[in-house]
């Protein structure tokens, strides 16, 4: 759990249906993907898979702000995670037909991790709202060694229901793999409509958040540089968690 000023992260609970594209002989059932168990149930893409994925059915939307996922660690094949995108949907299409035109991406990993890297640990470049979490794996220039997907569990991080989240429906991406509190105002007159005005005046602003009750607006933005990020200029709200 990660608390930012009002405003809670958490944890999608676990034991969610999950789906692959394939699966190596002898290798576990999907389900295990998200049982909690980080190092006995390793999920493995088969042989000649032109697109491994991985697909979670979180049972309803979350505001989804990143994942860790905990990797295979032997025979340097923890190398093997790479190329890999983070995709959030709330088309329910994906579940009967992979398709990853239908994700909105929340991060692309290109590192080649070490074992030092477990868990690996991703933040979306903005808040995605959806049902649907999956990883998948763009096996371009990889060597046929490495174009598995091998790992043992999956990890979802998202807002805690009962606070509005307003996105920015144009956001560039940015280096930090984390954002920040920039500022917070109290007593606005129309809280949700001020603060989208609020974030939109500010050009480090990349989401707002507006905490139930007292009526808060949190203004966040990429930590760390600046360099290659550009303000939005157009809000919308994409979700009430209550």
């Amino acid at each position: 759990v990660q608390h930012v000023s009002d405003f809670e992260l958490v944890f999608v609970g676990k034991n969610k249906s999950a789906q692959t594209s394939s699966r190596y002989s002898g290798t576990a059932d999907p389900i295990h993907v998200n049982d909690g168990v980080t190092n006995r149930y390793m999920i493995h893409s088969a042989a000649g898979d032109p697109m491994p994925w991985v697909m979670l059915d979180m049972d309803q939307p979350h505001a989804v702000f990143g994942a860790r996922v905990w990797n295979r660690l032997d025979n340097t094949w923890n190398e093997r995670f790479t190329q890999i995108s983070f995709g959030v949907t709330n088309n329910p299409a994906v579940w009967t037909a992979f398709n990853s035109h239908l994700f909105q991406l929340c991060f692309y990993y290109t590192d080649v991790p070490t074992v030092a890297d477990n868990p690996i640990k991703v933040n979306c470049s903005k808040p995605i709202v959806g049902r649907y979490f999956a990883i998948y794996k763009n096996i371009t220039g990889l060597s046929s060694s490495q174009q598995y997907i091998n790992i043992f569990e999956i990890d979802i991080l998202a807002m805690a229901k009962g606070a509005s989240l307003c996105v920015s429906s144009a956001q560039s991406s940015f280096p930090a793999a984390s954002s920040a509190l920039l500022t917070r105002w109290s007593g606005l007159k129309s809280p949700r409509l001020d603060c989208i005005f609020k974030c939109t005046a500010q050009p480090a602003c990349l989401f707002a958040l507006v905490i139930p009750g007292n009526g808060d607006c949190l203004l966040f933005g990429p930590s760390g540089g600046l360099a290659g990020f550009i303000g939005g200029s157009c809000f919308r709200c994409v979700a009430v968690l209550e």
